[in-house]
């Protein structure tokens, strides 16, 4: 599979190659006027074969099947949808990685001759995936798996020191999901952290900063608020 995909990719750099512009090819071209009012999705300047008229470039969301993108011997007029990519083998757009979404904002600061210094680019982990926090101007916020933003949690970044987003995260990973009776479903503070009491049906207990519930702390639910967590 990998040497097919491998195989396609050269056989679209060849074609695109091929393509031979003649002097004042765009002279006869009679190009539509392509703005962002009339285009659902991106307008490419110059997106046209030869770059003689502008493009519209429709988005392909996240899950949908991208094959039309590669398209042998003309600019394809359709992408996966930002923070996203087509995957050769499965033919699909997948999400970018935390790591390359960083790699690319990172270029696009240093061709404008930007300073990376202050900027504030994506918190990843060591493998390449999303750090739980995220910073953008002077608020930090909680993300999925996916890099999608949690709504109802953060802080300023001048309090988010301690901020991990963890329970916001499993919370929503139990959320998302099907329901199941009886899922412990975590509490968590507006930050984002682990709630120092947690219930799972009827019994609650105070827990760490990582949800762990302490033993030797439960109580029935009716007596939650006699806990000193």
């Amino acid at each position: 599979m990998k040497v097919a995909a491998i195989f396609l990719l050269s056989v679209v750099s060849c074609a695109c190659a091929a393509i031979l512009c003649p002097p004042n090819f765009c002279d006869s071209m009679l190009c539509e006027d392509v703005t962002s009012e009339n285009c659902e999705g991106r307008v490419q300047e110059g997106g046209s074969v030869c770059g003689c008229c502008d493009t519209c470039i429709s988005q392909i969301p996240l899950g949908q099947n991208c094959h039309q993108t590669i398209l042998l011997g003309v600019p394809a007029t359709s992408e996966c949808e930002q923070g996203t990519k087509c995957d050769f083998q499965s033919m699909m757009c997948i999400a970018k990685t935390c790591a390359e979404l960083k790699e690319e904002q990172a270029a696009m600061l240093t061709a404008m001759d930007q300073p990376l210094f202050g900027a504030h680019l994506p918190n990843c982990e060591a493998d390449g995936s999303w750090s739980a926090k995220q910073c953008a101007g002077s608020k930090c916020y909680c993300v999925d798996e996916a890099g999608k933003k949690i709504e109802g949690f953060g802080a300023n970044i001048w309090e988010a020191n301690d901020i991990t987003c963890a329970c916001a995260r499993d919370q929503n990973t139990v959320l998302s999901q099907p329901p199941m009776l009886g899922a412990f479903v975590p509490k968590c503070d507006p930050t984002g952290n682990y709630a120092p009491v947690q219930c799972h049906g009827s019994v609650c207990s105070c827990a760490d900063s990582t949800g762990q519930l302490m033993s030797g702390t439960e109580v029935n639910i009716a007596d939650v608020d006699t806990l000193t967590c």
